[in-house]
């Protein structure tokens, strides 16, 4: 997965302007764009408890772990982690909890990465 930003400018006159930069990743050949971002510990208080789970690519058969959260009574929600991050431990992760975010992609997917890494950028609008 590769990151990237999409920037665009427009300029009417001397006083107005728009200037866009959004963050967007690549998979597969295709944009996926973020949707939502949270703290690692905002995201743990919604959605429950965070484990490290072990899976099988079934395509592959590749082993890798994700992280899935659950409370009782509710799906569990699994939560990967960035390519640009890679896997990290429970030790790790617990270490690194202030510097992390889960963001949610607009293929309903969620991401474990660094802090300001896929954050959603600021739309200077020139006001």
């Amino acid at each position: 997965m590769q990151l990237g930003s999409i920037h665009f400018s427009y300029t009417a006159g001397s006083e107005m302007g728009l200037n866009i930069m959004a963050k967007f990743t690549q998979k597969n050949g295709k944009l996926v764009g973020i949707q939502q971002s949270w703290t690692l510990v905002d995201f743990a208080k919604s959605r429950g408890t965070m484990k490290i789970a072990p899976f099988v690519n079934k395509e592959t058969g590749e082993a890798f772990t994700s992280c899935v959260f659950t409370t009782p009574g509710k799906p569990i929600t699994i939560v990967n982690f960035s390519s640009n991050l890679g896997e990290l431990s429970a030790k790790q992760i617990a270490m690194q909890q202030d510097s992390l975010q889960v963001v949610e992609l607009d293929n309903g997917k969620f991401k474990l990465c660094k802090q300001g890494a896929d954050a959603w950028q600021t739309v200077n609008l020139h006001f």
